[in-house]
């Protein structure tokens, strides 16, 4: 038997529909057991011409491959309408198939191609019986529309798959922008804070080149510009971590201590807004699956509003805890609360209360998408005047 033409194209084809990929689509499993029903064969079966065999991506009553070379279905797509045949051991071009004189011990087939309109046929929707017969004119026109519905059920799986990587891609650049954006403001939070280190460790450092510091008080002075030194590499990775984009790698941490780094590096922006920031996380173990470096993101943005939201004297409290079984942060503030419009319309891209300049409005939507990827929710309780609370849920 031999090959069907177009085969580099076919080739082609069934990499861009990904039709070769294991998991599988209930249109194509609803489609086959129809056909199945509506010729009333034991068989059926989506079947796609892959290099080497011959492979179903939905089947009733068949194994999961069959080698190319064995396919009836080589010929059916080199036909336009349904290729039949009604009694496979009369047939010379296959009766001596080992599909036919073995199991699954085929006598009847009848198949129609499926693919993207205009294009090379990657496959077929067949039906197999293991007795002599022939399609009558309603399975005829039954097999035919399904054919057309398959055909359309692939061209939408890969339309599906192509926006979503672009779904994606725009999400990452979101991320990466609204990311970027954080990071100065946090650096910015940040210089003074490591102004005070730098003065003192050249303070030091001058007076002991100067020769002008006892002797009794030079390794108490090298300590302390270690200590200042050590201070500040502490400080400069956490923000370096917070800003390096990377894949997701999601593992079980304990949330108290992204709580606990998100407040030690936001502090000095608190500190400098009159903000004071209280750390209530529980006792024990919070437990959850995430990507440390995407939650650092997510609370980070959440506290930092909460911050923004809040007037001198006020308080903004992160903790980590279990509520109901499930593992959670809640970033509280008292400032002024947020109104029932807004409150609409708050994990909205680009939408913000914030004056021009003071914020790009992508901090509250990319942390939602953040969290949803973790299979995790955002949930908002406020009202004007009374504070806002947020809370993160996660997978335990």
């Amino acid at each position: 038997m031999t090959g069907p033409t177009n085969e580099a194209r076919r080739q082609s084809a069934i990499t861009e529909l990904d039709l070769l990929g294991e998991s599988s689509n209930p249109a194509f499993d609803e489609l086959v057991e129809l056909a199945a029903s509506v010729c009333r064969t034991p068989m059926s079966a989506f079947s796609v011409l892959a290099a080497g065999e011959h492979r179903f991506r939905a089947k009733v009553g068949l194994a999961a491959t069959t080698p190319s070379e064995l396919a009836f279905c080589n010929f059916t797509v080199e036909h336009a309408g349904i290729f039949e045949v009604p009694d496979a051991k009369a047939d010379p071009a296959f009766r001596d198939n080992p599909m036919v004189t073995g199991e699954p011990n085929i006598r009847f087939y009848a198949g129609v191609p499926v693919g993207r309109t205009g294009d090379v046929p990657v496959g077929t929707l067949c039906v197999l019986d293991t007795k002599p017969r022939s399609l009558d004119e309603h399975e005829r026109k039954a097999l035919l529309v399904l054919g057309r519905s398959l055909s359309g059920a692939v061209e939408l799986q890969a339309k599906l798959k192509t926006e979503s990587q672009a779904r994606r891609a725009a999400e990452n650049s979101l991320e990466r922008a609204d990311r970027l954006a954080t990071v100065g403001s946090v650096a910015a939070g940040l210089a003074h804070e490591l102004g005070t280190p730098l003065a003192i460790i050249a303070g030091r450092a001058k007076m002991m080149a100067a020769g002008s510091i006892e002797s009794s008080l030079i390794m108490p002075s090298a300590k302390v510009i270690a200590d200042q030194a050590d201070r500040m590499a502490i400080i400069l990775r956490q923000l370096m971590d917070f800003a390096r984009r990377r894949e997701p790698r999601k593992a079980r941490f304990d949330l108290r201590l992204v709580v606990s780094q998100t407040a030690l590096l936001l502090e000095p922006i608190a500190r400098k807004a009159g903000v004071q920031i209280v750390v209530k996380n529980a006792s024990s173990p919070v437990a959850a699956l995430y990507d440390s470096s995407q939650m650092s993101q997510v609370l980070t943005n959440l506290t930092v509003n909460a911050i923004q939201a809040t007037p001198r004297s006020g308080c903004v409290e992160l903790g980590a805890r279990v509520d109901n079984g499930v593992p959670s942060v809640r970033i509280k503030d008292t400032g002024s609360g947020i109104s029932p419009e807004n409150l609409e319309r708050l994990f909205e891209p680009f939408f913000t209360t914030k004056q021009t300049g003071e914020g790009t409005g992508l901090g509250l939507s990319v942390a939602l998408a953040i969290v949803e990827d973790h299979e995790g929710t955002i949930d908002v309780d406020s009202t004007p005047q009374n504070g806002s609370c947020f809370v993160v849920r996660l997978p335990g």
